[in-house]
């Protein structure tokens, strides 16, 4: 039952709509300009304030700078370890389960200096 009220009113304001644009194209044409222009300045006000905020050094160039040298260091350790891994062990020839062991990756840690033998003076209760 509601689908045969909500037809009428929908057909309705399509032809109001329709009647709307007929009378006067150009105000129509006039008022999208007008909003695709106030849309279009606030999208580049938008994009020239958060821009500006990702321009300053927010520690991304740090972080870049390590990723480079980090790239550095192990691409020349791959180079070195793909002649070595060319040549096959004799071990390798005769036992097949000594192919399966995998070998270890260096790790990516740092030690940080500081005061690592100091304990906290806590209150006791």
């Amino acid at each position: 039952m509601s689908n045969r009220l909500f037809t009428p009113i929908v057909l309705t304001i399509i032809g109001l709509a329709i009647l709307g644009i007929a009378s006067n194209p150009t105000g129509l044409l006039k008022q999208v300009a007008t909003i695709a222009i106030i849309v279009l300045v606030f999208y580049l006000l938008y994009k020239m304030f958060t821009q500006s905020s990702s321009r300053g050094n927010n520690g991304k160039s740090g972080y870049n700078r390590a990723a480079r040298k980090s790239a550095k260091k192990y691409a020349s350790s791959t180079k070195q370890e793909g002649n070595a891994s060319k040549k096959v062990a004799p071990i390798q020839l005769l036992n097949p389960k000594a192919s399966t062991i995998k070998k270890r990756k260096q790790t990516h840690l740092t030690v940080i200096e500081g005061k690592k033998g100091k304990k906290k003076d806590r209150a006791s209760f």
